[in-house]
């Protein structure tokens, strides 16, 4: 008798151990994007589980089969919302001592799952993302203007987005929602004055990538990069908006470190990808590659932060520095905007009205606006309006061939100028035709190139005369980097440090630096 106790003792623990290693679906979120679904599975407890793509029944275009061996599920399948999606039915089906998912699904789509551990935020959770086939492009193409010129192109990005909804405030306002709504009022801005043109990187409540956000803006060839953040400090004292460019190094302040951290682990992939060239190569690219562009983002944060100073106090009085994945554009100037502090009360309390917003969105093009207007891109509308010149597109191959490798330099520099249009009313006069009028651009920019080429080389009979210019001296002042003070002599980080024959790239406050000039 004691016998079949024991034995049925052991029957009862097991089923309850059983019960007790069981993860349980206990919410469902579903987030579409323009080119994607994003299911949200959380959990009680992390759990495995596999993923198969099968055929579609019933006239569905393909079915997915999730299985969890050893798992629950306790959502009211008439609650998730699958408007919009590919997604025609979801239901759980038992299997065993756990469960599969299976989705029906109206269109054909890519899957891809993978768990994602719990944070802050959230618990556990699997996510299965819904890949569409035929993707549908968000951003809108820009267009050249009539004549002949481009918009300058900004692409302004809200940060965080779906799945991660960034900072939360104590009356539990979102960063997303605050981000997303300057981002829109930014964008409203900048397309509604002549000469420009904006993109967004998200248009929803949906998530991108870190690298997706970057890419966009690179797909489209954007001038700038504008990132939107409302972040949240572990002192919820801290007050203040800020500008931030990349830096290489260090981080010019404990805050923008901490900034920095907490928004590049929001995503494990992001950057620049140099993961096939060694570390010494690594780091010299990236000098070389960001040197001019963190130059130009520090330039342009300038004249934002002056904007921004007529409407919000600022964390810090000069634009800061620090290693934002999403800032990471060799080839773009980009920037992060730290809007205000949710973790504030006050300031939380502003960035949730749409008047604040509208001013802060008006301060940061206003910076934008003013450091465009001048120094223009070249082949831009804003360009030809400031100076009366117009970059002509001509094939200059046989031209290169002519002049010789000894010109070729110079012939690269001069194809960067602009050359004088030929009004229509010129060419009336002149009976010339549009091949003639192209012949004769050609030929004054040949006769252009021989001139610089003729200076060039006494440029360089001059230089060998006269004695090398003296070196500056630069005294390091509180939160400068060495990136950024290379950047200001536009002169590379690896050229100041090899002059002053550091040991590291750090430097302290008073200490005097040579700049090679």
């Amino acid at each position: 008798m004691r016998c079949n106790k024991n034995i049925l003792l052991l029957v009862l623990l097991s089923i309850c151990s059983a019960w007790v290693s069981a993860a349980n679906i206990e919410n469902v979120r579903v987030w579409r994007a323009p080119d994607n679904t994003r299911l949200v599975f959380d959990l009680s407890s992390a759990t495995e589980h596999k993923l198969l793509n099968m055929p579609g029944e019933q006239g569905n275009a393909q079915r997915i089969v999730v299985i969890l061996p050893k798992a629950q599920f306790s959502v009211d399948e008439k609650k998730i919302n699958l408007k919009n999606t590919p997604v025609s039915a979801l239901h759980a089906e038992k299997m065993g001592d756990g469960i599969q998912l299976v989705l029906d699904l109206s269109a054909k789509v890519k899957p891809k799952s993978f768990l994602l551990p719990a944070n802050n935020q959230y618990g556990d959770r699997l996510v299965l993302d819904l890949f569409d086939e035929t993707a549908v492009s968000e951003v809108k193409t820009v267009k050249p203007a009539a004549n002949g010129m481009r918009d300058i192109v900004i692409a302004v990005d809200a940060g965080h987005g779906g799945e991660d909804p960034g900072a939360r405030s104590a009356k539990g306002i979102f960063e997303k929602d605050v981000t997303l709504a300057i981002a829109r009022e930014l964008a409203n801005k900048i397309n509604s004055t002549p000469g420009y043109s904006a993109i967004l990187t998200r248009s929803g409540d949906y998530y991108v990538s870190l690298r997706g956000r970057t890419q966009i803006a690179r797909n489209k060839g954007a001038d700038l990069f504008v990132a939107i953040h409302a972040d949240a400090f572990k002192d919820p004292s801290a007050q203040g908006a800020g500008v931030f460019a990349l830096s290489q190094r260090g981080a010019t302040s404990e805050t923008a470190r901490w900034l920095a951290q907490t928004e590049n682990d929001a995503d494990l992939v992001g950057g620049v990808n140099l993961a096939d060239k060694d570390p010494v190569l690594q780091g010299v690219l990236l000098d070389l590659s960001m040197t001019a562009t963190v130059a130009t983002s520090l330039d342009m944060g300038s004249s934002v932060l002056k904007q921004m100073k007529k409407i919000a106090k600022m964390h810090r009085g000069f634009v800061e520095q620090a290693g934002f994945v999403v800032l990471k554009n060799p080839d773009i100037p980009s920037l992060l905007i730290e809007t205000g502090f949710i973790t504030n009360a006050e300031e939380a309390r502003k960035l949730s009205t749409p008047a604040y917003r509208s001013q802060m969105a008006q301060a940061i093009f206003s910076g934008v606006d003013s450091h465009f207007r001048a120094k223009p891109p070249m082949d831009t509308a804003l360009a030809a309006a400031r100076g009366g010149k117009v970059k002509r597109v001509i094939d200059k191959t046989p031209l290169l061939d002519a002049v010789g490798n000894e010109e070729s330099e110079a012939a690269r520099q001069v194809s960067a100028k602009s050359v004088p249009a030929f009004s229509e009313g010129n060419r009336a006069k002149k009976k010339l035709e549009p091949q003639a009028d192209a012949m004769a651009a050609l030929l004054a920019e040949k006769k252009e190139i021989k001139k610089t080429v003729a200076k060039k080389k006494i440029a360089v009979l001059k230089e060998s005369t006269i004695k090398t210019k003296p070196s500056v001296t630069h005294v390091v002042k509180k939160g400068e980097t060495l990136s950024g003070i290379a950047a200001r002599y536009k002169v590379s980080a690896s050229a100041v440090s090899e002059a002053n024959k550091l040991r590291n790239q750090n430097v302290m406050l008073g200490q005097k630096l040579k700049i090679p000039q």
